[in-house]
């Protein structure tokens, strides 16, 4: 798959995980999620992030799912999951509880 049906596929993973999109790029196809009571967010993109940070609100980005367009294997379904799964839990462990 392309890089940009994985963003699609894992925008859709973390949606039925609970979270919401806080923030979408004007001008990329990046993404911001957040879960509900919690303070950061989870960003998919197919790019590095910038020297931009998301802050506001929703808190900084404090995780990052990645599909590089460089990748010139392209993706299967097992490994957008495992990279979502690995995003989302790390995202448990990092982002703050609101009060």
């Amino acid at each position: 798959m392309t890089p940009l049906e994985a963003c699609t596929i894992a925008a859709d993973l973390v949606k039925r995980a609970g979270f919401e999109l806080c923030w979408s790029s004007r001008s990329s196809e990046a993404r911001y999620y957040i879960a509900p009571g919690r303070f950061g967010t989870l960003r998919i993109a197919m790019h590095a992030k910038g020297g931009k940070s998301l802050r506001g609100q929703d808190g900084p980005t404090i995780v990052s799912i990645t599909f590089p367009e460089a990748n010139s294997r392209g993706f299967t379904r097992t490994a957008v999951e495992n990279h979502t799964a690995n995003a989302i839990g790390l995202y448990l462990i990092r982002a703050e509880s609101l009060p």
